[in-house]
């Protein structure tokens, strides 16, 4: 088993994930589903980044709630 320093050394070697552009222009998922016409509804809950639901193929029936903003976008 691996404890204290030793573990927290190894964590901090492990390369970082890129993330996106910071500021005004960062990548975030902040649209929710709220709406999920699909079969069990497996989107809903679920967080989108905004080009996702411009380029997305979204059937009908979707909406979406910026957790942000409160803003809504639907199919």
């Amino acid at each position: 088993m691996i404890g204290g320093r030793r573990a927290d050394g190894l964590y901090h070697d492990l390369p970082r994930p890129r993330s996106g552009r910071q500021g005004k222009h960062r990548t975030a998922y902040v649209w929710e589903v709220v709406a999920d016409p699909t079969p069990g509804q497996p989107f809903l809950g679920r967080l989108f980044r905004g080009i996702d639901l411009q380029r997305g193929e979204w059937p009908p029936g979707f909406r979406f709630r910026n957790v942000r903003t409160g803003e809504t976008w639907a199919t």
